[in-house]
């Protein structure tokens, strides 16, 4: 656990990027592919500041600084150079699922990090750490208190207190003998919000802060008319379902909401922050990663399920040039659908690799209809499973030679490339 005993700024946290910059210049970036800076980006950069964040809330700017280092390394292989970013950062940080490459927002994983110091704070009140954080800030993390005092805390403290109401919103009771479950603050009868918020009156104030055990009589039944007349007959159905605590039961144990065997991990907090942030789930998305080849290929897929590819009408949209002719056929408009499969030079590659009976359907599709349709199994096509390789070898084939034809004006024969493709598929295959 780093510890901190001056006012934390942006130079307190600069080691962090010096390491990340430290690092990459030790990498030949150049020699790497999209889907290897893709891992590297995952497994490396975004591993360095862990660390440091699991008891800290690293400063915004420091944040930012690291987000935009990972970017520029993900899009040129320089931590210095900037280059065009074809998906927004925003995207890249959404599940694979929902049309993202599953990158961690720091934001996001900072206080997923700091819920688990919170959270621990709340199950294990008896371990030493939260022993003397309590002792220090006069808490009673028996009671759980719905804030913490921050005002004068430690940097420790007062990130905990940042993330302190989320912790609170997961957290869950198995009634055991009642005594730490508040009755109407906490989450024990109803699982969406505690008590408080099914009332039909005002609670009385004599009845605000009691414990669930102060709800029993003394044969250890449920003390209905002391509560009942507060609640919807709906609430009342729940408690009446709960067994009255009890000494004979244990203590009360404590869930995590956000996960469903109960357990907190920093991977469901995390979920559990990202949530009001995902996109949608699509199907289409799974076809790109459940695709059986390189890794190279499924990122590339994965760039033309965004349409994000640099043909020229990308990069005119982008004011980089004014010229949206295809360069190989002259066509007024050079798209990705243009490139992969309408321009004559790309056609005539899938006319080598089409049944006779598959071409109208084939070249009439949308881009992403087209791409739905060849890269699941299907028995339109002969040996589904291989025409699906084929297919995603295909037009990451046909942007290679689109692009040998644009830097070199070398061209080569259609009956060549779909020997190539044909090769290199059953090789995957």
């Amino acid at each position: 656990m780093p510890l901190l005993h001056r006012r934390v700024s942006k130079q307190t946290y600069q080691g962090i990027l010096d390491k990340m910059k430290q690092r990459l210049s030790g990498w030949a970036a150049s020699q790497l592919s999209f889907a290897g800076r893709i891992t590297l980006t995952q497994s490396v950069l975004q591993a360095i500041p862990i660390y440091a964040m699991q008891t800290t809330n690293l400063p915004a700017s420091i944040k930012t600084k690291i987000d935009q280092v990972c970017r520029r390394f993900l899009w040129s292989g320089n931590a210095k150079m900037r280059k065009m970013s074809l998906i927004s950062w925003h995207t890249i940080c959404q599940p694979k699922l929902t049309g993202g490459l599953g990158f961690k927002r720091l934001e996001i994983m900072n206080g997923a990090l700091l819920l688990k110091v919170a959270w621990n704070l709340i199950t294990e009140p008896g371990k030493l750490c939260a022993q003397v954080l309590a002792t220090k800030y006069r808490v009673s993390l028996s009671d759980i208190p719905q804030s913490l005092p921050t005002r004068h805390g430690s940097h420790l403290w007062k990130s905990v207190g940042r993330v302190w109401d989320h912790a609170k919103r997961g957290l869950r009771w198995n009634v055991g003998n009642g005594l730490r479950v508040q009755f109407w603050w906490d989450c024990w009868a109803t699982t969406s919000s505690p008590l408080a918020a099914f009332t039909l009156k005002p609670i009385p104030p004599e009845l605000c802060d009691l414990y669930v055990a102060d709800f029993v009589t003394a044969d250890g039944n449920w003390n209905w008319p002391k509560f009942s007349y507060l609640l919807s007959h709906n609430a009342v159905m729940r408690i009446a379902s709960v067994h009255p605590p009890s000494a004979w039961n244990g203590p009360d144990k404590a869930y995590w909401a956000a996960a469903t065997h109960g357990k907190f991990t920093v991977k469901s907090a995390y979920d559990h922050l990202a949530q009001p942030s995902l996109q949608e789930r699509d199907t289409i998305w799974r076809l790109a990663w459940s695709w059986k080849g390189p890794q190279s290929i499924k990122t590339f897929i994965w760039l033309v399920l965004h349409n994000r590819l640099k043909t020229r009408g990308e990069l005119t949209s982008r004011h980089l040039t004014i010229d949206t002719h295809c360069e190989r056929c002259g066509y007024e408009l050079e798209t990705t659908i243009h490139v992969l499969r309408d321009c004559p030079y790309s056609r005539s590659v899938w006319l080598r690799l089409l049944r006779d009976h598959n071409h109208q359907e084939f070249f009439n599709a949308d881009l992403v209809g087209w791409l739905s349709r060849n890269l699941q199994a299907s028995n339109k096509y002969p040996c589904s499973n291989l025409w699906r390789v084929m297919f995603g070898v295909a037009i990451w084939q046909i942007w290679f030679w689109r692009n040998h034809f644009i830097f070199t004006k070398e061209y080569w024969e259609s009956d060549v490339i779909a020997m190539d493709i044909k090769v290199r598929a059953t090789e995957i295959q």
